[in-house]
């Protein structure tokens, strides 16, 4: 009887981790897909903004000027949006998955400066930047890829 009941504590135990198991991976599921839709959301107003640029040399003119605050004012709520979203991955892990993260929000931050940076210089109010709004938009993009490449692998171990 004794052993029986070691045999069914242990098949119990095992249960409920693979159980656990499961609930954590779907809780990481969740907590990266939210991320990740922030972020693509985020991005959707890299092409609108890169339209929106002016490409004279003179400031831009009240209409550019009111598209580019409208638009710096959305990607600024867009970034807080990933940002949340992407604490709560941080917070979840794996350590990787949370480095990987963290890159990718500082990297979206770069990106946000970048384009605050373009607009003030549109209104006159600003030197131009030193770094190119392309190379911001690939190191965001690059680390957007970082953090898929180590993501999907994480959900499959836990």
């Amino acid at each position: 009887m004794t052993m029986f009941n070691a045999a069914e504590r242990e098949q119990q135990q095992l249960h409920v981790a693979a159980e656990h198991s499961k609930w954590r991976r779907e809780v990481r599921r969740e907590a990266y897909v939210a991320f990740l839709s922030r972020v693509e959301k985020t991005r959707d107003l890299i092409t609108p903004l890169s339209q929106a640029f002016p490409t004279g040399s003179g400031p831009a003119t009240p209409d550019e000027m009111s598209q580019l605050t409208s638009l710096g004012r959305d990607l600024q709520i867009r970034y807080d949006n990933a940002l949340h979203a992407g604490q709560i991955v941080r917070l979840e892990g794996p350590e990787a998955v949370a480095i990987t993260a963290q890159e990718l929000i500082s990297k979206l931050a770069f990106l946000i400066n970048v384009a605050n940076d373009r607009i003030r210089t549109a209104a006159g109010r600003h030197q131009p930047d030193q770094m190119p709004w392309p190379t911001a938009v690939r190191e965001a993009h690059d680390a957007l890829e970082a953090f898929l490449r180590v993501a999907a692998p994480a959900l499959d171990a836990t």
